[in-house]
């Protein structure tokens, strides 16, 4: 863990109600840090198989980050870990807007859509309560801001419905279309 990062622990929550007959405890912990690389190894774990978007992808925020010249004061990446393995990432941009200060997305809307770096079979596996108790753990270390705002978060991710749906409330105007191609020849 890096100088810049902090363990917060959230004891014997329990998660996954009503996907199995007894709720299952489980030791979910936090930290953040302004230093993507502290959390480079979690990040690449979790993006091993694919992501859904460059705002997804490490090498692409670390570039983003470093081309922007954005201050690490200004860098905020929440991991949330499950039993000691990491779950989910949610790499967040603080801007000022106006006279409020706004947890985003690093990539504004230059990337398309955005959603939470995610091993989604354990997200699945948490079940509605589960997720909502992830989401406001991460969401909760978002400290020195006034709002968090994660525009285009898809509905569905890989083929998975709901899986960010507890994640906060929906904008109505935010929408976003995508279409997916098996090759660049067929887009």
């Amino acid at each position: 863990m890096g100088a810049g990062s902090q363990p917060i622990i959230v004891d014997d929550l329990e998660l996954g109600l009503g996907a199995a007959p007894r709720a299952e405890k489980r030791n979910l912990t936090f930290r953040v840090s302004e230093n993507i690389e502290d959390v480079e190894p979690a990040w690449r774990q979790l993006s091993a198989d694919a992501v859904e978007s460059p705002g997804q992808s490490y090498d692409f925020i670390r570039l983003w980050t470093r081309y922007r010249q954005i201050p690490a004061s200004e860098q905020r990446y929440v991991v949330a870990e499950l039993d000691g393995t990491p779950l989910a990432i949610l790499p967040l941009h603080l801007k000022r807007l106006r006279d409020v200060r706004v947890l985003t997305w690093f990539p504004g809307t230059h990337a398309g859509c955005y959603a939470p770096i995610a091993d989604l079979d354990r997200l699945a596996a948490l079940g509605p309560e589960g997720r909502a108790e992830l989401w406001r753990g991460m969401i909760a270390q978002c400290r020195g801001a006034d709002l968090v705002l994660l525009r285009t978060v898809p509905v569905e991710i890989d083929g998975r419905p709901g899986l960010f749906d507890q994640l906060g409330t929906t904008v109505t105007t935010d929408t976003l279309y995508r279409a997916q191609f098996s090759s660049w020849e067929s887009c």
